[in-house]
C-alpha cells in the first residue's frame, strides 16, 4: 500500500520526458553550427546521410531551433568572450611557467588572437546547445508564448 501526503491547494506537478536519440542530437547540432556540409560529418562520424529532400527539411528545422536562440545571443557571447579570455591566460600562463616564451610582446598578441579564436569556437559550441536545449525543453524562454496560451 502506499500513500500520497499533499498539501491543501498544492499544485500537482508532471514531469514529461523525450527520448532523443544521440543520433538526432548530433544532426541538429551540426546543422545548427552552420557548417556547409553536414551530411560529410555524419558520415565521418558513421551516420547516414539524409537525402537532399532530408537536408532542405533540416536546414528549414535548424533555422527555427536558431531563432529560439536569438534572446540568449548576449548571454552566450558574454559567457564565450569569458571562456576565450580564461583559455587564453591559461596557456599564457602555462607557457611562462615552462619558459617557452621567447618573445612577451609576441606572446601578448598572440594571445589576443587565441582568446578571440576561443571565443568563437566557444559561441559556436554554445548556439547549437542551447537551441537542443530550448527545442527539448530543458531551456524554456518565458517570453516565447504559442497560440494565445498565455492569454487563455
Amino acid at each position: 500500500m502506499s500513500w500520497k501526503f499533499w498539501k491543501k491547494n498544492e499544485p500537482e506537478y508532471y514531469v514529461e520526458t523525450q527520448d532523443i536519440p544521440a543520433t538526432t542530437l548530433y544532426r541538429w547540432f551540426l546543422y545548427d553550427l552552420g557548417i556547409e556540409n553536414p551530411n560529410k560529418y555524419a558520415d565521418s562520424a558513421g551516420f547516414s546521410p539524409v537525402s537532399p529532400e532530408g537536408d532542405e527539411f533540416e536546414r528549414r528545422e535548424s533555422l527555427e531551433r536558431l531563432l529560439q536562440v536569438i534572446p540568449y545571443k548576449p548571454f552566450i557571447e558574454m559567457m564565450a568572450a569569458f571562456n576565450g579570455e580564461i583559455l587564453s591566460k591559461t596557456l599564457t600562463n602555462i607557457l611562462r611557467d615552462n619558459d617557452l616564451v621567447d618573445d612577451e610582446f609576441s606572446l601578448e598578441s598572440d594571445m589576443h588572437t587565441m582568446a578571440e579564436l576561443y571565443t568563437k569556437v566557444s559561441a559556436s559550441v554554445l548556439v547549437p546547445a542551447f537551441a537542443a536545449a530550448l527545442e527539448l525543453g530543458i531551456l524554456v524562454n518565458p517570453g516565447m508564448y504559442t497560440d494565445g496560451d498565455f492569454y487563455e
